[in-house]
């Protein structure tokens, strides 16, 4: 009797057992399912966002914390060449203004931090060109400089202008009074008084 017992409490373990490994089987037949799905998911929304960046007229790239390019678009090739191998030490602030010698062209630079990309982080720039903005602003710049300039001329001409015109004035003063009298002593006192209007003296 007990060995009857014991062998349906056996039996019924064995049973409860293959149980628990259908189970487990099936749960993760399902889980690696859904990692497929989703893995095919972000592939396929990687490569919509790959397809986009591509088609950005901006130069896009991603840089690594290594100074490596991940990826660059279509237009950073046309405009830098090929990149394979090469190094981008580009600035770590989010927005700045960068001047390239070689095309005498300007880009405004954006940089955003990308977390968890292939367990790394990088950094997306993105280079839009704004040459035409930047000389034209550059030129309004200059214009209201050397309209300052020309300001500050005229009313220097202005103020030469009203001390001239003073001092005629007081010739002309001068010349009405000795014109006006043939006494030389009130004569030469009208004169020095008008001459101190124009240069202060003793």
């Amino acid at each position: 009797v007990s060995s009857l017992m014991l062998f349906f409490v056996v039996r019924r373990y064995l049973a409860a057992q293959e149980q628990v490994q259908a189970t487990l089987s099936h749960s993760r037949n399902e889980l690696e399912v859904r990692v497929q799905e989703r893995t095919y998911d972000l592939h396929t929304e990687r490569n919509k966002l790959r397809r986009i960046l591509d088609a950005m007229p901006d130069g896009v790239c991603i840089i690594s914390q290594n100074y490596a390019l991940n990826y660059v678009n279509p237009a950073v090739e046309q405009t830098w060449g090929p990149v394979a191998e090469r190094k981008c030490y580009a600035k770590q602030t989010l927005r700045w203004e960068w001047h390239v010698e070689q095309s005498q062209k300007i880009y405004e630079v954006v940089g955003a931090a990308l977390n968890e990309l292939d367990s790394d982080t990088a950094t997306l720039y993105i280079f839009h060109d704004v040459t035409e903005q930047a000389l034209a602003r550059r030129k309004i710049e200059e214009m209201g400089k050397e309209s300052a300039h020309q300001a500050e001329a005229l009313r220097l001409a202005h103020v030469e202008l009203s001390e001239r015109a003073h001092q005629l004035a007081a010739l002309l003063e001068i010349s009405h009074t000795m014109a006006s009298t043939l006494e030389l002593q009130p004569l030469l006192e009208v004169i020095l008084d008008q001459m101190k209007t124009m240069l202060d003296y003793t």
